[in-house]
């Protein structure tokens, strides 16, 4: 599995930030599409079509202090004890581990894409997962909301990701984006020519939905 390194919230050539926060009053999110680039017309529906998320994996965790965290998503490895790992649909293997600000390196060693430092989650009982997603080309997920965070790994292909807290974003293969605006509208659209494979690592509060769709697209 060839992917570039990436780092930041949403480290792409198009440069836009979709986290903010959980609990916390949200920060404003921006983003800033691609110079040469323009943000395509869609088919503002609620409905997904074309639209399949495969769970991989789900396990319970205990958060037993709270502390800004991020969220690395990388090939597996043995030294990475904590990670929450999974075989993707193409045989390759990969691993996403939610760890301590404090414990972020800033050389070479940032795997396939690291979120931006989260906002610090209450001690408690989460469950983590790990999804893969397929969308058609002209296909879309439903308009949706999340209660905990989603880290997103574009796989193959192109999207555009809609929200009500920022401009429009062009995801492309091999970038990521974090979105831990608890509660907010987001939508993905397939904008490629061909089929569009992202990775989704979440961490939820036990006992809530990971996700829940909306009657309106944002």
């Amino acid at each position: 599995m060839r992917m570039r390194r990436l780092s930041g919230v949403l480290s792409l050539t198009t440069a836009a930030v979709l986290a903010a926060c959980g609990a916390t009053p949200a920060a404003s999110p921006t983003a800033t599409p691609t110079p040469s680039r323009t943000i395509p017309a869609v088919t503002l529906s609620p409905d997904a079509v074309g639209f399949v998320s495969t769970v991989l994996i789900e396990r319970k965790r205990n958060l037993g202090a709270s502390a800004a965290a991020y969220v690395r998503i990388a090939p597996p490895s043995a030294s990475d004890s904590d990670a929450i790992q999974a075989k993707l649909s193409d045989g390759s293997s990969i691993a996403a581990s939610y760890r301590a600000a404090t414990l972020r390196t800033d050389g070479s060693n940032k795997g396939l894409y690291e979120s931006s430092d989260l906002p610090p989650l209450a001690a408690g009982i989460y469950v983590e997962g790990l999804r893969e997603i397929a969308i058609q080309p002209a296909g879309r997920s439903a308009a949706h909301k999340h209660a905990g965070f989603e880290i997103v790994l574009v796989l193959d292909g192109t999207l555009l990701v809609r929200t009500q807290l920022a401009a429009p974003a062009i995801v492309e293969k091999g970038q990521g984006f974090t979105y831990s605006v608890s509660n907010s509208p987001i939508q993905l659209f397939n904008i490629g020519g061909t089929v569009a494979r992202t990775l989704v690592y979440s961490i939820t509060a036990d006992g809530l939905p990971f996700s829940t769709n909306l009657d309106q697209s944002p």
